[in-house]
């Protein structure tokens, strides 16, 4: 998988589980193109998060902060997250609603 290096200091913001890493923390980055997943590091090559490469000033989107493979089942595991979660809220196709938002990007662990 491609490889993101933070420059120093700006691993802060992953520590705290902040879901962007902006153009202006990287150092350096593996070529990529929008989508493509990467393996994010700090300036010091500690591992410290796994996200997807964006095209604006998010230059990445944190998918995971945990060490895990991005599969078929990874996306199938979140999406059915959100399914629980919003029949919990009594939401979906068995309430009375006509309709509702299944994800909500990063408040659900799926921005982008």
């Amino acid at each position: 998988m491609k490889k993101a290096i933070l420059k120093k200091g700006k691993e802060i913001a992953i520590g705290r589980k902040h879901p962007w890493i902006f153009s202006g923390a990287l150092e350096s980055i593996d070529p990529c193109t929008t989508g493509d997943l990467v393996q994010v590091y700090d300036y010091k090559n500690n591992w410290l998060a796994c996200g997807h490469v964006g095209d604006g000033s998010i230059a990445i989107r944190i998918l995971s902060f945990t060490q895990q493979e991005i599969d078929a089942q990874f996306w199938v595991n979140r999406i059915q997250n959100c399914k629980d979660l919003r029949n919990k809220l009594s939401l979906g196709m068995n309430f009375p609603t006509n309709a509702y938002r299944l994800v909500h990007g990063e408040g659900d662990l799926l921005p982008g």
